[in-house]
This record gives C-alpha cells, structure tokens and sequence, in this order.
C-alpha cells in the first residue's frame, strides 16, 4: 500500500555540529512540542562527537506520521550549507531555522501555526525570543519589530531563530549565502525583508531561549572576526545598489552606514582605534548614490560620529534615536 505524501505546516531545520552536550535538551523541547503536522530536518554538518547519532536515535525515537524526522548527513561544512541542505530536502509550506544550542519554549510550534492559519496568511511570522546568559536571567529579543529593512540595519529584527518563512520567500531570496561567517542572519534577515510583501509579529512570551555559553559564535569578539563582519555588509551592500528607487535606497544606505558607525564604536571598545576610524570613515562614505549626497546625509554623518564615540565608550540603546533620526 502507497503511503500518503506528507504535507506538514511548518518545517524546523537545525543544523548539527559537535553539540552533544547541548544537543539532547534541544531535541527534548522538540519533542515536547504540540503542535501538528510538523517536520524536523536535522543536518549533521561533520560532527566528530556523538551529536550525528543522537540525531538517529531522535528520529527513531519519534518519528511518526504527524511528527516526521529526516536526518542527513551534510559533508560540506558551515551552517549555511547546511542550512540550505535540509531546506532543500524540506516539505513544510512554511520553514523555521534554528540552531541546535538552543531551546524551543512550550507550545511555541502549536502558537505560531495557529497565526499561520489566519486568513491574511502572511509570508513572514517574526517572534521574540530570550537569551538566557551564563550568570543570569531570560533577556527578551528583539527590542521592536518592523518590517522595513533599514530598521533591521539600525538594530537587528530577525535573527536565525525568530522567524517562519513561507516556503516561497525563502526560494526568492536565493537562501542562506554560503560563504559567509558571522552575521550571517543579519544578512539574510535583509533580504528576507528586502523580499516580503506581508509580514506578521506575534506579542507574548518569548517562543525560543538561546543558550549563551563559552562555544557560541554569536559571542566572539568583533575585532578578531572583522573581515567576515565586514564580509556581510559588504553582501548587503550589493543588494542596496540594486534599489531603484531612490528615496527607498537613501533610507537603507542611512541605516547600512550607521551600522559601520556602530561597528566601529564596537571595535573602539575593545581598544582597537585606528581599525574604528577607518569603519567610522566607511560609515561617512556611505552616504551617496553615485556621485549624488543623499537626503539628510548631514544628520546622519553627525550621528554616525557620535554612535562610534558613545557605542566605543560602552554606550547602549543608541538605535532608539537612530530610528527616529535616520
């Protein structure tokens, strides 16, 4: 007898490297998930731990016609390709990355299906999370939500973890940019929003923790990483030079800029100053399109000096007047 196609709402994909501490509290709070039909693609991106056979014993563990488990086996490594692996190989109409350190919160699938299922039937779902640090409580993420991509350029509305794709958005965008190191859901949440025509966010609890310990990427200094940083808005920048409407264009290159002001206030933190002037320089340059200095350009390149000064002096917050401002 022909077993029925399996048509599941969402799909989470979680890349897999060397995590077999972390693993196992990853895969019980997907398995404490209630909400149906869902699928999880696990891509073992090269693991020389146990973290590849947990991933088999999840899927025989619970693997089931309404709650479906792949696991493959990706050679190529980097997140990103592993990313793209397991969307590739995906059957949710919609999708939802996330990393295989961290933990999803009770009911978080079974809340953001039922928004899924609104008549509006949005391409984007974004969510706040928590980030629970190594010495004290649940932090919520992201500040504010808006759709527009240069308020994703001042301070980051999308991360991995935070959003459900439809499945067609995410084949626009051309996925996840496989060369990249860090900031890598930076870039892609900018062309997710560069992309998407309907977007939804969901108030409430947060729906996802995001464990900080000593082997995560995301906490590594900004100076011993700053050609992949660079790297990434430097992708950004290229999809900014393809806007052909100028008003919409001077916005996101205001906001791309300040986010070089920004690094380079980050850099001057960690005591590097002559790295943060020359970033607080590409800042400044930023703002023009040919040979032509875009609106308010003046203002900008005001705030652009002050972020590098009080970001480098260990200021926070500053995106709140950013966003008024540029």
């Amino acid at each position: 007898m022909t077993t029925p196609a399996f048509h599941p709402l969402i799909s989470l994909i979680i890349p897999v490297y060397n995590r077999e501490t972390l693993l196992p509290d990853t895969l019980d709070s997907l398995a404490a998930q209630t909400g149906r039909p869902m699928e999880v693609v696990l891509v073992d991106n090269g693991s020389t731990d146990a973290s590849g056979n947990l991933c088999e014993a999840f899927k025989t563990r619970m693997d089931k016609p309404d709650f479906q488990v792949q696991v493959l086996h990706e050679p190529q490594l980097g997140a990103n390709k592993a990313r793209n692996a397991g969307f590739q190989v995906s059957r949710g109409q919609y999708v939802w990355f996330f990393d295989s350190d961290d933990k999803l919160l009770p009911d978080s699938v079974a809340r953001v299906m039922e928004a899924l299922q609104r008549p509006e039937s949005p391409e984007l779902i974004a969510f706040p999370f928590g980030i629970r640090g190594r010495n004290d409580g649940l932090q919520r993420r992201p500040h504010r939500f808006s759709a527009h991509p240069a308020a994703h350029l001042i301070d980051p509305v999308l991360s991995t973890h935070n959003m459900c794709l439809k499945r067609e958005l995410v084949e626009s965008t051309g996925g996840w940019h496989p060369d990249l190191a860090r900031w890598q859901d930076f870039e892609f949440g900018f062309r997710v929003l560069l992309k998407t025509q309907t977007a939804c966010w969901l108030e409430g609890l947060p729906f996802y923790e995001v464990r900080d310990h000593a082997d995560s990427i995301s906490g590594k200094g900004y100076t011993e990483d700053l050609v992949h940083l660079e790297n990434s808005l430097n992708c950004i920048k290229q999809r900014i030079d393809g806007v052909e409407d100028d008003d919409f264009k001077a916005s996101l290159l205001r906001g791309y800029g300040y986010k070089w002001a920004s690094l380079a206030g980050l850099v001057r933190l960690e005591g590097h100053t002559e790295e943060s002037h020359r970033l607080l320089q590409t800042a400044l340059d930023s703002l023009s399109i040919g040979h032509q200095t875009i609106k308010r350009s003046t203002l900008a390149k005001g705030l652009y000096r002050f972020c590098a000064w009080y970001v480098g002096a260990g200021g926070r917050g500053l995106w709140r007047l950013a966003d008024k401002l540029l």
